[in-house]
């Protein structure tokens, strides 16, 4: 890899990122915010407060953000967003502490803390999420799909309508291990799984920056699922964008790019590729990359965009890449025959 098209390629990655969204503008509640906090305080619900100021650039940028985590709340009626107008309200703001804008607190029985995560709708909803959920959950399909997509991963316990006690008492014991780390929730629903060939029972992770999703089948006991629950808190294989490349390039490991036009090829490859990624976890950082909207990734990574899809390897402790055979199919033996013999050789021999 030439070191002027690398210089190249940071200079795109960091001019597209400079780019921003479109902004909607924020719609207030309406003036009796002090009574619905009060009630907030009265009861066991909770009530996202998001305090801003109409004019104020970053509330504007907000609001998109905040329509879909209150969408995203819906399957949960005790979660409640509302937004506060400081400009209006000017005596409730300064009442809660609020000195800058916009700022967002969890409002929750006698409770109340500010919430100093991402402005980003699945950062607030994993947050409250967090907060309400049971430490496991049996959602319905509607909630299900909130939980799956959110910044930490789900970990869903898969069990028959007969399941034994002992295998409850596993639940509990992981669920309580995990807290901090995992969303955790339990369905006898297959099709929810969407496993429907396998046996019950077993345990799937949903990670919403994965292209896979791995499958725990072994023994029902604590100490493996919590390993496999170690191993898989970080996406097996990611989604490539333009901040994880950063990311990936600045770590210094490997990394194997799964490359090709569409989603539905990347997520085909991925899952071939799955038992290897886990081999490799924390080796070898595999991703997927859409070269729809990474085309200039293809030159540096030495790939024929005409030959796709295609699979390549940047070692990391030097600039030359390795590309799997493009005239070959990508297969889990091949790729780890060729990652294998790519990985072993010294730096000396390349």
């Amino acid at each position: 890899m030439k070191a002027q098209i690398l210089v190249r390629m940071w200079v795109t990655v960091f001019a597209l990122i400079q780019v921003h969204g479109c902004k909607a503008a924020l719609e207030y509640a309406a003036p009796a915010t002090l009574k619905t906090l009060a009630t907030a305080q009265s009861k066991d619900n909770l009530v996202i407060a998001v305090f801003c100021l109409p004019w104020y650039e970053q509330c504007r940028t907000l609001a998109p953000e905040l329509e879909k985590a209150k969408e995203a709340l819906q399957p949960w009626p005790s979660a409640q967003l509302l937004l506060i107008n400081c400009e209006g309200e000017s005596d409730i703001c300064p009442s809660y502490g609020v000195a800058s804008f916009p700022t967002i607190r969890l409002f929750h029985g006698s409770r109340q803390s500010r919430y100093r995560g991402k402005f980003r709708a699945s950062s607030v909803v994993t947050k409250v999420l967090q907060t309400i959920t049971q430490l496991v959950s049996q959602p319905d399909r509607e909630a299900f799909g909130t939980l799956k997509s959110l910044d930490v991963p789900l970990l869903l316990f898969v069990v028959s309508e007969d399941e034994a006690p002992e295998l409850s008492t596993v639940r509990a014991q992981v669920a309580e291990k995990l807290q901090d780390k995992f969303l955790v929730a339990t369905t006898t629903d297959l099709t929810l799984a969407e496993e429907a060939d396998v046996r019950p029972p077993f345990v799937v992770v949903w990670h919403s920056l994965d292209e896979v999703k791995p499958i725990y089948r072994d023994k029902f006991e604590m100490g493996p699922i919590l390993r496999f629950a170690e191993q898989t808190s970080t996406p097996v294989i990611g989604r490539l964008d333009l901040k994880s490349y950063i990311d990936h390039t600045q770590s210094g490991l490997p990394i194997a790019f799964i490359i090709a036009e569409t989603d539905r090829e990347r997520k085909t490859i991925a899952e071939s590729l799955k038992h290897v990624a886990l081999k490799y976890k924390g080796k070898i950082n595999f991703v997927t990359l859409d070269t729809t909207k990474l085309p200039f990734l293809l030159e540096p990574l030495d790939v024929d965009a005409t030959r796709l899809p295609a699979l390549a390897l940047h070692r990391g402790d030097d600039d030359e890449v390795f590309v799997y055979d493009q005239n070959r199919h990508i297969n889990r033996r091949d790729v780890e025959t060729f990652i294998q013999r790519t990985i072993h050789r010294p730096v000396t021999e390349l």
